[in-house]
């Protein structure tokens, strides 16, 4: 407490002087840094001699020589914690820091480092809270600001507390001094939160602590050329990409590891400078940051098992290179130097996101930090570079690693600025409907001028759909509503696949041929393709059933876009009314809800005539997709997570009319829906999954427990009826009908062995969906991220 002797000389501690807040002057710590769980400083008054000054409300860190030579004396292994990915070697720096105090009344984060008030000539406010922040009060941004390579707003906009709190010092990098570092299930993720918030103190790592294991992992050769090289050719999954994947020549190697060095350098100004602003301005050397390290590329064959991995589990979801063909060099040649690089970066980054090793993640992590801050320095050096197929190729990419990278930091992020850049999008232009010409060839020369014409438009169509795409799967995970509206979206969609991928033109100009004998009107071939709005219009008319038209595999998962915002929307709707007095509108919306679900069906009838068996891996995908749609159409997610998380009372769950007694109304079509989605999750090879794969299984997951939690006694079959597994039937089989309309049958879902599983024990179905996820090695930390909260969610249960 304050003695009397020198009260009167004490003043307002640090961080309260910072937020303009009234300090009760207490000691060792005032009541307000107290109560806020921060480190309290006391400031000395400048008439006061150093002979006088008061004593310290915190125990002060070694000095900075010390620290400094204990930093550069000691190994990596010393100088690192440690951390749940049980690394080959131990490259793993501290956490770097603690999350930034935030004045209260605010919780949303600042906007990001290198951007001004106006990004690059767009009409975008980052100082504007709906830009961060998402429609659904499940969405959860809060993550630590410190070393986030941010550059605060010095706005009058903004409170001053919200840019001028200081937060406690960095530990120094020693081995007496290893924070813990948290967990996959200690990290609270923004969605995917099925579980409570973790208490634990322990900072997750941060865009500073990425690149400093980033370096550590670059800086050791031997980690890729080595045994553990060997091991990670070993553990990566034999990759059979559809695209010839051009090796990396040591020259252009070379010339990515310069310009790299150059964006590594950028990233790394951007978080020492932020934890200089952290020190109150002190002048503190450039290895005080941590930052060291040359930027050092693995090995080309290392670079190459990358980018046939991206291959893999991205092109071939999100496609950008045509011909089949993907040749970096040429993407080097073709294009401004800087964003090649950078797209580069995010494709090796992709790659490594793919592989259990330690080294490989570091290495994703560590690139996606960079790019990220690195793409807004290309846009502010020139703004026409925002509207770029490549910058947005990108950006693409960029929310594509950071949304399914499994760390928080990441996916907060990803979050955040998605809103932004498909700003960026808008504002380009390429939107906006436009005519395609294939010209009339009468010569070898106009033939191939045609061609490569062809190939440049259908670009520019994959790359905006492309686009689409994410937006549909970002949103469906995070259950907010898409930003895309499908009225906005005129320009064509993209045209045949076989076209796309044809080697040559002699193959381009045969499959053109062939196309047109086999159909007699070919919308993809046309001189005005249609675009997704049309094609929507078509669809709820009723024009695509009258003609029994047939639709390719992009256009059925396109038209999922639309039907996924209908959904979503007539849900809000409801939940907005269900306690209203006008009980004919409400009834009005569930009438509307039940037409969406019959557009859903017809959907299906279109894909059952439409999808065939060549279109294996990309027709489980759409599929997937559907289910997961169909599933939100008969239940409310964020209440589910709500229950699970112990948030809601599961005797409240089961009598409200939105939640538990519709889940009972409509257990049968949960049930077979679930069982869809777990057959086709097991139909893809690990090795050609997209990243959010396990996300699936997730939903899938709490669907099955909501049901049980529901207490069901409605139509539940005696235990002598037969079993009808839904998780291996398809879901027009005559068994999965039988059960739908007449009842008859027992469902249950199987193990691998043929081995039957109950639906009506909620938590052994969670240990079967986790089981399911774990019948091949998790590849990236996403899945062993998912894997580990169903695991903490059954030990909540049964305790």
């Amino acid at each position: 407490m304050t003695t009397a002797g020198n009260a009167a000389n004490l003043i307002a501690c640090l961080p309260c002087a910072k937020a303009k807040a009234q300090c009760d002057k207490q000691l060792p710590s005032c009541s307000r840094c107290l109560r806020k769980s921060i480190k309290c400083e006391s400031r000395q008054p400048k008439r006061y001699p150093e002979a006088h000054r008061l004593p310290s409300r915190r125990v002060r860190a070694p000095s900075t020589v010390a620290t400094l030579s204990a930093t550069t004396s000691s190994s990596p292994a010393e100088r690192h914690g440690s951390t749940g990915d049980e690394p080959l070697h131990h490259f793993f720096p501290t956490a770097s820091g603690t999350a930034m105090e935030w004045e209260e009344g605010f919780s949303w984060p600042l906007p990001l480092s290198g951007l001004n008030d106006n990004i690059g000539g767009f009409p975008v406010d980052l100082r504007d809270q709906t830009l961060l922040a998402g429609g659904d009060g499940a969405m959860a941004f809060d993550f630590p600001l410190d070393s986030a390579g941010m550059h605060p707003l010095q706005s009058s906009t903004l409170p001053y507390g919200l840019y001028g709190t200081p937060t406690p010092s960095t530990p120094a990098l020693n081995s007496e001094h290893k924070p813990s570092v948290p967990s996959l299930s200690e990290e609270n993720w923004p969605y995917f939160r099925c579980n409570p918030l973790s208490n634990q103190k322990a900072n997750p790592p941060t865009g500073s602590t990425y690149l400093l294991r980033l370096e550590d992992t670059l800086n050791d050769q031997s980690v890729w050329t080595t045994t553990n090289g060997a091991k990670m050719y070993q553990q990566s999954p034999n990759y059979q990409s559809h695209l010839y994947i051009e090796p990396i020549q040591d020259g252009l190697r070379d010339k990515l590891m310069v310009i790299s060095q150059g964006f590594l350098n950028r990233a790394r100004d951007v978080h020492r400078s932020t934890r200089k602003d952290q020190h109150l301005g002190e002048a503190l050397p450039s290895t005080a940051a941590g930052f060291t390290g040359f930027f050092i590329l693995p090995p080309p064959t290392v670079l190459d098992c990358f980018l046939h991995t991206y291959a893999s589990r991205v092109e071939q979801y999100l496609p950008f290179f045509p011909a089949a063909s993907l040749s970096a060099s040429q993407l080097v040649i073709s294009n401004d130097e800087n964003l090649s690089i950078l797209l580069l970066l995010l494709m090796i980054a992709h790659g490594a996101m793919g592989s259990p090793l330690p080294e490989a993640r570091h290495l994703a992590n560590g690139l996606i930090e960079t790019c990220r801050i690195c793409m807004y320095d290309v846009i502010e050096k020139n703004v026409h570079m925002a509207s770029h197929p490549v910058m947005l190729r990108c950006a693409l990419l960029y929310l594509n690693a950071a949304a399914w990278s499994g760390t928080k930091w990441h996916m907060t992020f990803a979050a955040a600025q998605i809103r932004m850049y498909l700003s960026m999008l808008r504002c380009s232009g390429l939107l906006d409907a436009r005519e395609t010409h294939i010209e009339h060839m009468n010569s070898t020369l106009q033939a191939e001028s045609s061609w490569r014409k062809w190939q440049m438009e259908e670009k520019y169509n994959r790359l905006i759909y492309c686009w689409v795409s994410l937006d549909q799967e970002v949103h469906l995970f995070q259950d907010r509503q898409q930003e895309f509206d499908v009225a906005d979206i005129k320009a064509p969609m993209p045209g045949s696949d076989k076209l796309w991928s044809a080697s040559s033109l002699h193959v381009w100009q045969m499959t053109r041929e062939e196309m047109h004998r086999a159909h007699t009107r070919n919308t993809e071939l046309s001189d005005t393709p249609r675009s997704l709005a049309t094609l929507y219009e078509q669809f709820m008319s009723n024009g695509l059933s009258d003609r029994g038209e047939m639709l390719s595999l992009v256009e059925l998962r396109l038209l999922l876009h639309p039907l996924q915002a209908l959904i979503h929307h007539m849900n809000k709707s409801l939940v907005y009314f269900l306690h209203s007095s006008d009980q004919c509108f409400f009834q009005g919306l569930l009438t509307q809800l039940d037409e969406a679900q019959n557009r859903l069906k017809s959907w299906y009838v279109l894909a059952s005539r439409s999808i065939r068996p060549s279109d294996a891996i990309h027709g489980c995908a759409t599929m997937v997709i559907f289910h997961l749609i169909s599933l939100n159409a008969i239940t409310h997610f964020p209440d589910i997570e709500r229950v699970a998380r112990g948030d809601v009372p599961p005797a409240q769950f089961r009598q409200a009319f939105w939640t538990g007694q519709r889940i009972r109304n409509e257990t049968p079509q949960i049930w077979c829906h679930a069982g869809q989605v777990l057959r086709y999750f097991r139909k893809i090879p690990t090795c050609e999954r997209p990243y959010w794969w396990s996300a699936s299984i997730y939903r899938v997951a709490l669907c099955l427990l909501a049901v049980g939690l529901a207490a069901l006694d409605d139509g539940r079959a005696p235990s002598t009826a037969e079993p009808v597994a839904v998780d291996m039937l398809p879901f027009d089989h005559s068994s999965l009908l039988k059960y739908l309309r007449y009842k008859h049958g027992k469902p249950v879902l199987s193990h691998r062995d043929g081995a039957a599983v109950q639906l009506d024990a909620p938590t052994d179905v969670v240990e079967h969906c986790i089981g399911v996820l774990r019948e091949h090695k998790p590849q990236s930390r996403l899945d062993e991220g998912i894997s580990t909260r169903l695991s903490e969610l059954v030990d909540r249960w049964k305790a």
